[in-house]
């Protein structure tokens, strides 16, 4: 392990479908992140949630 070496975070993420008919669905998934890449995800998930959606 060199000095940039740091231990991974597990984030799980699940989306999923909230209609009444057929078409739910559902999707999990499990990453495994650095913290630098955690702190990006969730400034981007911040960034996405403050933009006005049409």
């Amino acid at each position: 392990m060199g000095a940039d070496w740091q231990p991974l975070r597990m984030l799980r993420v699940s989306l999923w479908s909230t209609a009444d008919d057929a078409s739910d669905w559902q999707v999990n998934a499990s990453l495994l992140l650095s913290p630098d890449q955690l702190q990006a995800f969730a400034r981007q998930v911040l960034a996405e949630l403050s933009t006005p959606m049409l």
